[in-house]
């Protein structure tokens, strides 16, 4: 009797580690654009793992999320896009999005209100003579990797301030920014 009841315990524990595997919760790597605007429609596309079964999308802002209308959206593991319109009177700063699917909820992932609008890093701007092209004020959707160089072309008056940070000037104490005659801080 002893071994039936052994056997038996080892396939109930096989049988439920390979539901706990088969039924992993998505995961976030990505989300693109990085920000959206208060009171507009952004596409927002979120890369990550197990997003397939895509049910909706939480914010920790007011907003309206519905999956785009793109063919196959909510099929692939992944990949989703969800079109998103914030309330216009979301406070501009981090808040957060969730993507929940058929098997769990996803980690929280950060996302910035913003009341700049974005544009695409090109990618191809890694010498001055390619440097991307900026019509102020704008933001830059992107990534710098470690150690590399991105340029970019903003045409300003003698005097005028451009910032340029990581994050929203806001967020400085010594806020770093441009002017017609070269880098400076202030």
């Amino acid at each position: 009797m002893r071994v039936h009841h052994c056997c038996g315990l080892a396939l109930a524990l096989s049988a439920s580690l390979l539901n706990a595997a088969a039924a992993q919760e998505p995961a976030i790597n990505s989300v693109s654009p990085a920000a959206v605007l208060p009171g507009q429609a952004t596409t927002l596309t979120f890369q990550g793992a197990n997003l397939a079964g895509a049910k909706g999308l939480w914010t920790s802002f007011g907003a309206q999320a519905v999956l785009s209308g793109t063919p196959e959206n909510g099929t692939k593991a992944d990949t989703v896009t969800y079109d998103v319109t914030a309330g216009s009177d979301i406070p501009v700063g981090i808040h957060s999005v969730r993507v929940w699917t058929d098997k769990g909820v996803s980690p929280l992932r950060y996302l910035l209100v913003d009341d700049l609008p974005s544009v695409a890093q090109a990618g191809n701007n890694t010498a001055p003579e390619s440097a991307q092209v900026l019509t102020a004020p704008v933001a830059v959707d992107g990534a710098i990797g470690n150690l590399s160089l991105q340029y970019f072309k903003v045409t300003a008056t003698e005097g005028q301030k451009l910032y340029r940070s990581p994050r929203p000037p806001d967020w400085f104490s010594a806020r770093p920014h441009a002017t017609a005659a070269g880098w400076e801080w202030s």
